[in-house]
Order: C-alpha cells, then structure tokens, then sequence
C-alpha cells in the first residue's frame, strides 16, 4: 500500500484494509455522511431518497393509462353498438389529462430528487476537500518530496470527481429505476 493509498484512507475515515465483503456492505452509506454532515445533509438524503423512489412509481402508471386509452379507441371502432361519440371524446380527454397530470408530477419529483442528490453530492466533495487539505497541512514535508510533482493534487482531483459522479444524481436514478 501506498502512502497516497493510505493517506486517502485516513482523509475518508476507512479502515486500511477492509476484509470480507460484510464489512463493505455499509460503505457507501458511510461514504455519504462522511466528514461531520451537518442538518441539512440529512434532509437531502431523505428527500432524495423519497423522491427517488416516487418517481419510479409513474412510468408504470403511463403504461396502465395508455393501455386504457388504446381500449377505448379500440372499443369503439370495433363495436357494433351505437356509442356515442361524445362518450368516447369525454374518454379520451380524460385520459389524456390523466397521462399529463401524471408526467407532470413525474417531472416534478424528479426535479426534485436530481437536485437533492446534486447538492449532496457537492457538499459532501466540499467537506471532503476541506478535510483532505487539514490532513495535508499536517503532514510532514519528507511526506511530499517522496512524490512525484502533481500527484497529490491529481489524486485529489480525480479522487472527488469519482466521489461526485458516484453520489450525485445518478443514484436518484439508480433508486427510482429499481422502485
């Protein structure tokens, strides 16, 4: 191991080596409240995380609405009945402002959860970077001249831009196609 290895161990507050895959099951949770969270954090983590899911739930719901609108046009040009028109209009405009209702509300919440999920993904990299830079500070000067130039803000850089893309919106997205 490394000493840049170890030193990004000490900055994110896991264990040097992790054994078994029970002890990473609970990683990404720690990960996300990791660096002292303040109030705020958790409310994005909760809001994000019921929004994820609620706008999981809408997708089925369109297929079920149109699956009701082809009926009724279908009903309608198959039946031998004498429906009235009017009937079929009332019907079919009454699933339509369903369908819209529900895409707006799907808009909404995933509005809603993409920001959550990006602010915390941004204050997390925000703390994360204060906390490395304390840890660098402290750091005793023969640390950085075993290390070629550019390493360690390199690492830095490439290190939160994984932790960003990896708690950003895209486990809004993960949490609302598995819902």
């Amino acid at each position: 191991m490394s000493k840049l290895s170890a030193l990004k161990d000490r900055i994110f507050g896991l264990p040097s080596k992790v054994a078994g895959a029970e002890k990473q099951s609970g990683q990404y949770l720690r990960l996300l409240l990791s660096s002292d969270p303040e109030p705020l954090d958790y409310v994005l983590l909760v809001v994000g995380f019921i929004t994820s899911i609620a706008s999981g739930v809408p997708f089925p719901l369109l297929g079920i609405l149109f699956g009701q609108l082809v009926d009724d046009l279908n009903s309608k040009s198959c039946s031998t009945s004498s429906t009235s028109s009017a009937s079929l209009t009332d019907s079919v405009v009454t699933k339509v402002l369903d369908v819209i209702y529900v895409t707006i509300a799907n808009f909404c919440l995933i509005y809603i959860h993409t920001g959550c999920w990006s602010l915390l993904g941004e204050r997390l990299v925000r703390r994360l970077r204060m906390r490395y830079l304390d840890v660098l500070l402290r750091q005793e000067v023969a640390f950085f001249d075993t290390l070629p130039s550019g390493e360690v803000t390199s690492r830095l850089d490439v290190d939160l831009q994984t932790i960003q893309t990896g708690t950003s919106e895209k486990v809004g997205i993960f949490i609302a196609s598995i819902s």
